[in-house]
Parts: structure tokens; C-alpha cells; sequence
């Protein structure tokens, strides 16, 4: 049996009325609820990073960041602030479109200081210590390096290889180096070692290839 029900007119109305309040209602609860979701359109502000120091090199190489940290005795770490660096090139240096020579570290505490590992090594030019090329390469990685002890006064080495650029020639960009911008083992903060040479400003060049610090 099929019921059918009828409704008066003016019930038809009333029923109307109700279902408009209610759809009110039900809107102005939605509409004032605060939205608890993200757009995923809508990108996450970027994480903050210190900015860089004036010291450190525009593109760190493999050698531009510190060796692990020197430890003999408790003998502290040598800072860039107690040695004095040099380089020379060696009397037998050349070969092979290399020149071969060796960064000296000399102590100029009052106390032994210690170290161990690779000095950070860059090419800079342009008379405003800007980096020219990649940094250097590091050799002799395997095993542990030599802790070496600076007794005042005394000093440590590292050889250093100088390829020449004219071996660069598609990858190059020649540029006149000013000298090296050097950070001792286990040290942050680079000194300048003037020497002049014919550098690369691409940083596909890889010029310069650094050895461990060895006693003198």
C-alpha cells in the first residue's frame, strides 16, 4: 500500500520558514569557525642560517673546512693567531706541469700548542682576498694524521701542489692570484700568505692539492 501525505498550504509555509533559520544557523557557525589547516599551496618560511664570516671562502672545497680536532695530552689546539705561515716553493719543485712546494707553520706562543690534519687552502686575487678557483684537494686520507706538538718557536709543514692553469685551458678563466688564503688545522679563521701565481676563477678547476701537516 502506497501512502502519500498531503500538506496544507500553510503548513507547506511554516516548514519553509523552519528549513531557512536553519540553513542560517548552520552557515554563521561554519563561516566563524577559524580554519586549523595549512594551504598546501602556501610554502614554510625557510629556516634561518648564520650568516658567513668575512674569512670563509665563497665556495668551500674539500679542504676549506677544519681538520678534526688536535688532541695530546691536553695540549691545546694551535690557533691562527699563535702561528705564522709561510710558503716556499721546494729546489726540486717542478714536474709534470706541477709545482710542488710546502706551507710552513711556525709557532709564535709562549706555550706548545698542537695540531693535526690539513690546512684549509684557497687561491685569492683581485686585491680584495676574493677566491680564484676551487680549493684544494686533500692527499695521504688514509689513516689517522700525526698529531704534531709546536713547542715555541717550532713549526710543522704541509706540502702543497700547484697545477698550472695552462693545464685548464676549456675549464680555466685565467686570473692573477694575490697569494693563498690558508686556515691552519683545526682552525676557522684563515690567514693571507702572499704569493703570486697564474689561478683559475672557475670553480671546476682544481688547481691546488694539499698534504697532512708533518713535523719539521
Amino acid at each position: 500500500m502506497t501512502i502519500i501525505w498531503r500538506l496544507r498550504p500553510g503548513a507547506l509555509a511554516c516548514l519553509g520558514l523552519v528549513l531557512v533559520l536553519s540553513a542560517c544557523s548552520s552557515s554563521d557557525q561554519t563561516s566563524a569557525a577559524p580554519s586549523s589547516t595549512t594551504s598546501a599551496g602556501q610554502a614554510s618560511p625557510p629556516a634561518s642560517s648564520p650568516a658567513p664570516g668575512s674569512a670563509t671562502p665563497a665556495s668551500p672545497g674539500p679542504s676549506s673546512s677544519p681538520s678534526p680536532t688536535a688532541s695530546s695530552g691536553g695540549t691545546p689546539t694551535c690557533r691562527a693567531g699563535q702561528l705564522r705561515v709561510s710558503y716556499a716553493d721546494d729546489a726540486d719543485g717542478g714536474a709534470a706541469g706541477s709545482v710542488y712546494g710546502h706551507l710552513v707553520l711556525t709557532s709564535t706562543s709562549t706555550s706548545p700548542c698542537a695540531m693535526t690534519g690539513w690546512p684549509g687552502v684557497s687561491y685569492v686575487g683581485g686585491g680584495d682576498g676574493h677566491q680564484l678557483g676551487a680549493a684544494a684537494d686533500r692527499t695521504d686520507r688514509t689513516g689517522s694524521p700525526a698529531v704534531i706538538v709546536l713547542v715555541p718557536g717550532g713549526s710543522a709543514a704541509a706540502r702543497l701542489q700547484q697545477a698550472q692553469a695552462g693545464n685548464f685551458e676549456g675549464s680555466c678563466s685565467p686570473a692573477q692570484a694575490d697569494g693563498f688564503r690558508v686556515y691552519p688545522p683545526n682552525s676557522r679563521t684563515a690567514v693571507f700568505v702572499e704569493h703570486a701565481a697564474q689561478a683559475c676563477r672557475s670553480g671546476s678547476a682544481h688547481l691546488l692539492t694539499i698534504g697532512p701537516v708533518i713535523a719539521r
